[in-house]
């Protein structure tokens, strides 16, 4: 009695199959090597699905928010202290400069935000991918 055995389920039938009843794929005498299957996914569309892009988007996204924040914050402070103290900025200069700091910081966050974005949509269409 010969077994047969199909090459995308890896289901067995005994003699007599000539195809299988889920796949509708020609039946082998044997299954193709676990080597055949790691070349078979090692193809560059895989090799660029499995490439984590969308992580490093991510984390470089919050980390790119972190230091820029902590950068302007460091500037402000810098500016007070260059300055000998918050008495001696007047009152429309400083104005301007907390300003200047909030809109950076705002900028700054939202470039951060996009990234993190970016690669959610990354994931997702690879995740559509995937499910093809």
């Amino acid at each position: 009695m010969i077994t047969m055995y199909c090459p995308e389920c890896k289901g067995e039938f005994r003699d007599g199959f000539t195809s299988c009843n889920k796949c509708g794929v020609d039946l082998v005498d044997e299954l193709p090597s676990p080597e055949t299957d790691v070349r078979k996914e090692q193809t560059i569309g895989n090799k660029i699905l499995a490439f984590k892009i969308e992580d490093y988007l991510k984390y470089g996204g919050m980390i790119y928010i972190g230091i820029a924040l902590l950068r302007e914050g460091v500037k402000f402070i810098l500016t007070v202290v260059q300055n000998q103290g918050l008495q001696e900025l007047t009152g429309g200069y400083l104005i301007n400069l907390i300003f200047a700091t909030i809109v950076v910081m705002l900028k700054e966050t939202l470039w951060g935000l996009f990234y993190i974005g970016f690669s959610q949509i990354i994931t997702f269409l690879k995740l559509d991918t995937n499910h093809e």
